[in-house]
């Protein structure tokens, strides 16, 4: 009769241990790797107030020449965590607005000031500021968005156009903080700034 209890001891203590084991348990689990690293997100600040007298000669020289006449309204720059300029949105009387990266090169307008490609044969007119719909996102951007913003939701999405090509989208997320990203016509992340 001992015999008989220590099997039965024996076996339910046996099958208690296989059964409270989870198949596949991995005592030390491997980090997954990404074949696709996402690149860091480089961090800007916008909308800050910038002297007019202190814009670059290259983006005064350019506004005189292409829009003779029309006066600067107001300059904000945006500046990355260095403190470098890396692009001048200068408003102009009216409701045109130009934006020139940080070296002074000029990269669009908000659709409201005719520059360039009227005609002769050169470049198409660059026009931002035009919605879609985020359902155009292209799923590279979605995804972006998805893994490296989880806990926001997109807002908002404008595109700048040459012709009918899209050169950048820029899409506002809703979250706490506020961001707005940059991506190229591709749909590569170009950078974020902090929206106010």
């Amino acid at each position: 009769m001992k015999t008989l209890a220590k099997f039965t001891v024996l076996v339910v203590l046996t099958l208690t241990a296989l059964t409270s084991c989870e198949t596949g348990y991995d005592p030390m689990p491997s980090k997954p790797v990404n074949p696709n690293p996402v690149p860091p997100v480089k961090q800007e600040t916008c909308d800050i107030d910038f002297p007019k007298s202190s814009l670059p000669a290259k983006i005064s020289n350019f506004i005189s020449v292409n829009l003779p006449g029309q006066q600067i309204d107001e300059v904000d720059v945006c500046m990355d965590e260095n403190q470098t300029i890396t692009r001048y949105d200068v408003e102009m009387e009216g409701d045109g607005e130009l934006y020139f990266s940080g070296d002074g090169e000029y990269l669009a307008n908000n659709g409201r000031i005719s520059i360039g490609g009227g005609g002769n044969g050169g470049d198409k007119e660059l026009r931002c500021g035009i919605k879609i719909s985020s359902y155009s996102l292209p799923q590279s951007i979605k995804t972006y968005i998805r893994t490296q913003f989880p806990h926001h939701s997109i807002d908002d999405v404008k595109v700048c156009m040459r012709g009918e090509e899209i050169s950048e989208y820029e899409v506002e997320l809703d979250g706490n903080p506020e961001y707005k990203l940059y991506f190229d016509g591709n749909g590569n992340f170009l950078r974020k700034t902090i929206d106010d």
